[in-house]
């Protein structure tokens, strides 16, 4: 019985680690900031799939809609079952009809109860196969001013991009500080992103003229206490295989 007991308590204080651990991410309004269908650099063809889960005790209808960086907002609604998630593959152009498209989903619920989306983007134009990354939705009330990233690479055959999705009703104004390893500022870049919109830099190193290098930051920062959603995406030019970094506010 004393082990018994003892292998109970171990379970317990595990479990509580992990909850403490987790990310939270759900909420009643979740953001992917980036989904697309199209042709990307040097060969690159994007895919978007998405998936929404709803872990209520009850139906959910999640109303869905994608800003896309050109052209006018398409909207639909998914009706998810307790403890069910949707699988939409191909979201961009077999949800909302949209080919050579990008932009950011906003996924929301009238209700008081959450739920979870997750994407994966991913490049199907080398024939070797599928080489893709896993994007979180996070919910607005998780977001903050601030997104951090590390590690963006822009040597040994990698390419690193990065972008900022601002699910408000208003414009946002962001700093972007872009910082080597050791924290020493190398540039500064002042951005708008408009209301429910997204921005992307692709090949940061080339757009910014920041030397290439390895372990580079950044930390982007808005004016007016607005959440945003930034992320970085660390590229291979030979397989468009891709890594994604989502911020986080370690300073806010």
């Amino acid at each position: 019985m004393k082990n018994v007991m003892v292998t109970l308590c171990f379970t317990a204080v595990v479990v509580a680690a992990s909850a403490a651990w987790a990310i939270d991410i759900e909420g009643t309004a979740v953001v992917v900031p980036v989904a697309m269908h199209g042709p990307g650099a040097l060969g690159t063809s994007w895919r978007t799939d998405l998936w929404i889960s709803n872990w209520t005790m009850g139906r959910q209808e999640v109303t869905a809609t994608l800003y896309p960086t050109s052209g006018e907002p398409v909207t639909t609604t998914f009706d998810v079952g307790s403890a069910d998630t949707v699988e939409l593959r191909d979201v961009v152009l077999s949800t909302f009809g949209l080919a050579n498209a990008k932009g950011m989903i906003l996924l929301t619920v009238d209700t008081p109860m959450g739920f979870q989306a997750t994407a994966r983007i991913y490049n199907v134009g080398n024939p070797m196969g599928e080489f893709g990354q896993f994007v979180p939705g996070i919910a607005i009330a998780r977001l903050e001013r601030q997104a951090f990233v590390a590690g963006l690479a822009g040597v040994d055959g990698n390419r690193s991009n990065f972008g900022i999705a601002n699910p408000n009703d208003l414009d946002v104004d962001v700093t972007v500080y872009v910082l080597d390893s050791h924290g020493d500022l190398l540039h500064t870049e002042e951005m708008t992103v408009g209301a429910t919109s997204v921005v992307q830099v692709n090949d940061l190193f080339a757009e910014l003229g920041v030397p290439p290098q390895r372990g580079l930051q950044l930390d982007m920062h808005t004016a007016g206490g607005m959440p945003i959603y930034g992320y970085a995406s660390v590229v291979r030019n030979d397989t468009g295989d891709a890594i994604f970094i989502f911020g986080t506010s370690p300073n806010n």
